[in-house]
């Protein structure tokens, strides 16, 4: 018999890996031209999370095939792969905060705020790989401590594209900008979603699909903010005039 239950999810998830991973492609292609560190680390932001995503499919595919219970009463649980790749994404898309906001920062000081971050995340996916792999649905513990180390890193993006767009004057560099800071605001919102999921009984609602929905949205946002296709961007050059006019 067919399981919905775990059969709709898992297609799901592995749609949103596979848009993430073309995603990740053609951002890799972009590097293989420009070598730049911004667009590398965007590359492996985008790859960390479409392999979030992916794990997250596997772990249903395990239950779809009744296969994840591997001795009576204990269940291994992929969902603590899922969100060491989430705080692996992390560590990537600091650095690539870094490397946006402040390109100038000492090499030094650069080093010390990524290793102390570094540390932390490490630490973080040694303990859930540890004690959450088998831990059905991971603990609040560790939910709790993904949803730390990933706001410290998306309000530091979004407050430095806050205050980049108070300094430039051209709309359209404003413009791709502000784009650039509505991807951590859809990471925050993943975990919005997948608490109220949890609290509505964590049995795949709707807020479900809106989380990781949010990892398309994520690739969408920074590839417009970063890679700045020349249609959107001519497309807003072309229609500036007419805004000066009116």
């Amino acid at each position: 018999m067919v399981n919905l239950d775990y059969l709709v999810p898992m297609l799901y998830e592995f749609s949103i890996s596979l848009i993430g991973a073309f995603v990740a492609f053609q951002v890799g292609k972009k590097y293989s031209r420009l070598k730049t560190k911004i667009i590398k680390n965007f590359f492996f932001v985008i790859l960390s999370l479409s392999l979030a995503v992916f794990s997250a499919a596997i772990s249903r595919v395990l239950r779809y095939f009744e296969i994840w219970e591997i001795s009576p009463g204990k269940f291994i649980e992929l969902l603590a792969v899922t969100v060491s790749f989430i705080a692996l994404s992390n560590i990537f898309f600091l650095q690539f905060g870094l490397n946006v906001f402040h390109p100038k920062i000492q090499k030094k000081t650069r080093l010390v705020i990524i290793s102390i971050f570094s540390v932390f995340t490490g630490a973080y996916m040694i303990y859930t790989m540890v004690f959450g792999l088998f831990i059905v649905d991971l603990s609040t513990l560790i939910w709790s401590f993904l949803l730390i180390l990933s706001l410290i890193v998306d309000t530091y993006i979004i407050y430095s594209c806050f205050q980049l767009n108070r300094k430039l004057d051209e709309k359209v560099d404003k413009f791709f900008v502000g784009i650039l800071g509505l991807a951590p605001i859809s990471l925050i919102m993943i975990y919005i979603f997948f608490l109220i999921d949890r609290v509505l009984g964590a049995n795949f609602t709707i807020f479900y699909y809106f989380g990781w929905f949010m990892v398309v949205l994520v690739s969408l946002f920074l590839y417009i903010g970063v890679i700045r296709p020349s249609k959107i961007e001519n497309w807003l050059k072309r229609n500036k005039p007419m805004e000066q006019k009116s």
